[in-house]
């Protein structure tokens, strides 16, 4: 299977969703925090595992995901606001654990294994599923929704920002299916 041109699903047959939703954020990154919790560091431009049944993100007792869970649907807002001298530019990226698959976007530099492609002449589209800008002297507000495969109950997240004023991106999980 060529990974840039064919793609494989899996079938689920189960659905789940919290009972509320209070404190179920799983990803939280600013300009001002790497994450609410300081037990996690999630770095700007390359891939982190986000542990969904051991993540030490989890601030008010974990979400007891069956161990089988095949993917996670997580929503929230991606924000931008730009002080800065060119437009503000922000993405996030998911990946299945332990996927090789790089973080591709329009102005992202490359900076293989994390960012690509590894080759400048290799045609690559866009693998970001999330993405806010804003013009110089303005803003955006970007409502985020994403399904991302999970193996392990672990998944991969990239994000970049060209640090054009302030910006944040608030996930919380919303569901899985197994």
């Amino acid at each position: 299977m060529d990974p840039w041109t064919d793609f494989a699903w899996t079938e689920c047959h189960t659905f789940g969703a919290p009972v509320d939703h209070d404190h179920n954020n799983v990803i939280y990154v600013n300009n001002g925090t790497t994450f609410r919790n300081p037990d996690i560091s999630i770095p700007m431009g390359q891939w982190t595992t986000i542990d969904l049944a051991n993540g030490s993100q989890w601030l008010r007792g974990q979400p007891n995901l069956p161990a089988d869970v095949k993917a996670i649907c997580l929503s929230g807002i991606l924000v931008t606001t730009n002080t800065g001298t060119a437009t503000s530019n922000m993405y996030a990226f998911f990946r299945a654990h332990g996927s090789t698959q790089p973080a591709v976007a329009p102005g992202l530099p490359a900076h293989w294994p994390d960012s690509g492609p590894s080759d400048p002449s290799t045609f690559a589209n866009g693998t970001y599923l999330m993405q806010a800008s804003a013009a110089v002297g303005g803003g955006a507000r970007s409502n985020a929704c994403v399904w991302v495969p999970v193996n392990d109950l672990k998944f991969d997240y990239f994000w970049w920002h060209n640090n054009q004023g302030a910006f944040a991106q608030s996930l919380n999980l919303q569901a899985y299916v197994r």
